[in-house]
């Protein structure tokens, strides 16, 4: 065997010992240095490691296409919470002797002596006179006193933690100004290596190498997500094709490698865009053997991956707080459902994914109106960097009578998935910022994957626009059919 063969061997026997490394920095990566709760330990990772970080040329591209609208995310961030505060009601918090009595009334709300007979009328003055002894001036006076201290406790909270969370916002829109601006200054001064914009003679090559990856199925880039767009990207007189986007990444890694011409180095790609399983092996979380196969034999230099958190955790030796671990620690604290509703959140749990986090339904399992779902048609990158990425959707037409029964949202992930794959509890509807008349949907936590998803039926229309139904039907369902056929 010759040295050169027997040497490959090492690609799959990497023990991260390796000092010498580069690290390529994904559009996920940069756009996450803009955000509200991780953005500094983003950059600073970024700022730390920017002598050894390479940004293709295709992944700046697409950074300048999606910074107006991670900016626009922060701002719609601030006009959410100052309406959320603005609907805080501090009358609706105070207590009055009517729900006192309607709570006791809901206690001997049973039938279970006729009214007719005279047990019955005893049994109803009794009630009264247990109604008549809440009306008391003692009774008054302790609801003022405790109206009072709930009164001020909001006033407190409002002055305190709610300003302080909302300067937090305004300062963050200037901070991603400031950032975005110092950004472009590490590039301009080579601090951060871009790669060199395409031109015609580059963009006709890549292009031609992408067509023949598409035609043989060659990872990555080659998910049914990826390849079903139709979109394009210009560059002075280019059009780079959006569905060709993963490919380009991957070979202008390549392309730098063998620029660099050294074999000691080791390639890491810095991303956490894992979902259309085109980069990883399910099993081993690795780069396909074939794309390590690949990378070694074109440059004899290895490669490797790393999610995000990894990344800042290697460079800063600092943890990112991730938003679903900390929801799977609240949830396992706070999910104690009580024996009503037990048994209808193991059945809920039975359809949902076991990576996802737990979700506490002991509130949400009562006396439901019949449509307590909406399900939205959502294309492949507003479901996975709005639905997934902001945990929220906009914006959608929703009558107003209709928003106090909403619990819970559903996806149903367009052509070429064309099925619903994920739902999430909705914590709050609100006007949208970004269109007059139309709603904007706030989730109480990430959506969670569903085990089975719920493909299209015959009806092939049936997600023009939202569509509502009750949550039963939705985990009951074999496909979208079976859904509103059940309403009929």
């Amino acid at each position: 065997m010759s040295k050169e063969l027997s040497s490959g061997l090492k690609i799959f026997f990497q023990n991260g010992e390796n000092n010498n490394k580069k690290y390529i920095i994904d559009t996920n990566y940069l756009l996450n240095i803009f955000s509200l709760e991780n953005g500094s330990k983003y950059f600073e990772a970024l700022k730390m490691s920017s002598e050894k970080l390479y940004i293709p040329f295709i992944v700046w591209l697409e950074l300048c296409y999606n910074v107006d609208n991670k900016k626009s995310e922060t701002d719609s961030e601030l006009i959410s919470y100052q309406n959320y505060l603005k609907k805080i009601d501090k009358e609706k918090s105070k207590f009055k002797v009517t729900d006192i009595k309607t709570k006791i009334s809901d206690i001997f709300q049973q039938a279970i002596i006729k009214n007719s007979d005279q047990k019955g009328e005893r049994h109803n003055k009794s009630i009264v006179e247990i109604l008549k002894k809440v009306e008391t001036k003692e009774v008054v006076d302790l609801l003022d006193k405790l109206n009072i201290i709930i009164t001020n406790s909001i006033d407190e909270w409002k002055q305190g933690e709610a300003h302080k969370t909302s300067e937090e916002i305004k300062g963050h829109i200037k901070e991603t100004e400031e950032r975005f601006l110092e950004l472009q200054k590490l590039v301009l001064d080579g601090t951060i290596q871009v790669g060199e914009p395409y031109n015609d003679d580059r963009l006709e090559q890549f292009l031609e190498e992408c067509n023949a990856r598409e035609k043989q199925n060659i990872p990555p880039g080659n998910s049914e997500e990826d390849l079903a767009k139709s979109s394009v990207k210009r560059w002075g007189s280019l059009s780079i094709p959006a569905k060709y986007g993963d490919m380009l990444v991957w070979l202008e890694m390549l392309d730098i490698a063998q620029k660099d011409n050294n074999k000691d180095i080791e390639y890491i790609l810095v991303s956490d865009d894992v979902e259309k399983d085109d980069w990883l092996h399910q099993k081993t979380n690795k780069l396909f053997p074939a794309m390590r196969i690949e990378f070694f034999s074109k440059t004899e230099a290895q490669v490797s991956h790393l999610k995000a958190k990894d990344f800042i955790m290697q460079i800063t030796k600092e943890d990112v707080i991730e938003v679903e671990e900390n929801l799977n620690s609240d949830a396992d604290e706070l999910s104690a459902p009580n024996s009503e509703t037990k048994h209808i959140a193991s059945a809920f749990d039975e359809l949902v994914s076991d990576e996802s986090e737990t979700i506490d339904f002991n509130d949400y399992f009562e006396d439901y109106s019949k449509d307590d779902t909406v399900i939205v048609p959502a294309r492949s990158t507003g479901f996975r960097e709005v639905f997934l990425g902001e945990n929220r959707w906009y914006s959608i037409r929703m009558k107003d009578d209709r928003i106090k029964y909403i619990k819970y949202i559903a996806a149903y992930q367009t052509y070429p998935k064309s099925e619903i794959t994920y739902i999430a509890e909705v914590d709050d509807i609100i006007d949208s910022p970004y269109a007059s008349g139309k709603k904007m949907i706030l989730f109480k936590s990430q959506a969670r994957k569903l085990k089975k998803s719920i493909p299209l039926g015959t009806d092939t229309n049936a997600f023009q626009g939202p569509r509502y139904t009750n949550i039963n039907n939705l985990l009951n369902a074999d496909n979208t059919d079976d859904i509103f056929r059940k309403e009929d």
